[in-house]
């Protein structure tokens, strides 16, 4: 995998990395992490994971 980060950000795939190699099933709490990564509000999850979810999944 190749990642770009913005100087200072670097972080950010440094603490995705583990959620993309966790062997266990994507859970809503792996969802949540991998979304507050890049900045999202605790409401955007939310509403990612009761309304957004479902269109992609439909």
């Amino acid at each position: 995998m190749l990642f770009y980060t913005l100087p200072g950000n670097a972080w950010r795939v440094d603490a995705m990395l583990p959620l993309l190699n966790e062997p266990a099933a994507w859970s809503d709490r792996c969802e949540r992490r991998f979304r507050e990564l890049p900045g999202l509000k605790s409401w955007q999850i939310d509403y990612w994971l009761t309304r957004g979810r479902a269109l992609v999944d439909a």
